[in-house]
């Protein structure tokens, strides 16, 4: 409920796995995020993380831009 209120919820980020260090450096930065890596998960083949991570709108509109711009 917390969360809620303060505009953030709950975004699953897939992405190859070769760019995981770049994208948990850039979610630490820029999303204060320490404890990524609870709530990962890999495909059965490793290609593919996913992450569930607690985000506002405004960061995860930047995490688009960043990294997925055909999105944004």
């Amino acid at each position: 409920m917390g969360a809620s209120l303060k505009g953030k919820k709950i975004y699953k980020l897939k992405y190859d796995s070769m760019e995981h260090t770049e994208r948990v450096n850039w979610l630490r930065s820029n999303a204060r995020l320490e404890n990524v890596n609870e709530t990962m998960e890999v495909s059965d083949d490793g290609k593919y993380i996913t992450l569930a991570v607690l985000l506002d709108n405004v960061v995860f509109q930047r995490y688009l831009k960043e990294f997925e711009p055909e999105l944004f």
